[in-house]
């Protein structure tokens, strides 16, 4: 008799465990819903990328960490790039509430040199943050074969038109 009080306290005590964590778990869970806002929220890391000193030719992707701190699913599209050095891999992108991806961008300097800035613009469907624009930067040097070919030109000196031989009509 004794040894059945003690086992039906035990199992009251362990469903009352049970019950109790199962309220705990569920209003801490709601808690975190009540925290995030009912939109999506853009979270940027940074917006500009310097990649300092490049060659001409070549490609570089450069990776932008964009966050939805919101509770709802946040929508991004390309909208516009100033320039024609590459291709973002992702025209759009949708991101769950409270996730985060990378948005690539190819910088590929082909043709120019000097100081290069491509300019990407986006629209999203965060009210707070309806547009914005990410940047590449970067200073590009000639390649070494256009480097030589300027210097092969340089060697070259032109001869005056009165030293030119003639020839007879």
């Amino acid at each position: 008799m004794f040894a059945q009080k003690i086992r039906l306290w035990i199992v009251i005590a362990l469903s009352l465990s049970v019950f109790f964590a199962v309220i705990i778990w569920k209003a801490s869970s709601a808690r975190l819903a009540e925290d995030l806002p009912s939109k999506p929220v853009l979270e940027l890391g940074q917006q500009t990328v310097d990649l300092g000193d490049l060659r001409q030719g070549g490609r570089i992707d450069v990776a932008f960490h964009l966050v939805n701190r919101g509770g709802q699913r946040l929508q991004i599209h390309e909208v516009d790039r100033n320039c024609g050095y590459g291709e973002p891999i992702r025209q759009s992108m949708s991101l769950a509430a409270n996730t985060g991806r990378d948005w690539v961008v190819s910088f590929e300097p082909a043709f120019e040199t000097g100081q290069i800035v491509q300019t990407t613009s986006f629209v999203t469907s965060d009210p707070e943050m309806p547009r914005f624009d990410l940047r590449v930067i970067a200073t590009v040097q000639p390649s070494l074969v256009q480097e030589k070919s300027q210097a092969v030109q340089q060697d070259v000196v032109p001869v005056p038109e009165d030293d030119l031989p003639t020839t007879p009509q």
